[in-house]
């Protein structure tokens, strides 16, 4: 019979689980603000935004918006498109 079976927890293995759940929160930790620093700040994403009402467009015709000093067209598509 191997001592394995019948194997209680000991001091040991708290440490273990404890090491590894802190060694966990310190990665995280660490990783939190080199993923934050790659969002955009607040004024970039305000401006990269736009909002347009579409909801006076009759299927099959265009609109052409500028957003950043560029044409963005949006086009209601008829069924057939």
């Amino acid at each position: 019979m191997s001592h394995a079976e019948d194997h209680e927890g000991t001091r040991r293995d708290f440490l273990y689980y404890a090491t590894a759940g802190a060694g966990t929160v310190a990665a995280g930790a660490a990783v939190w603000p080199l993923v934050n620093q790659m969002n955009p700040s607040a004024d970039v994403q305000a401006l990269s935004s736009i909002r347009v009402d579409v909801s006076g467009l009759a299927p099959g015709t265009q609109l052409t918006v500028k957003w950043l000093g560029k044409p963005v067209f949006i086009r209601r598509r008829t069924e057939t498109e």
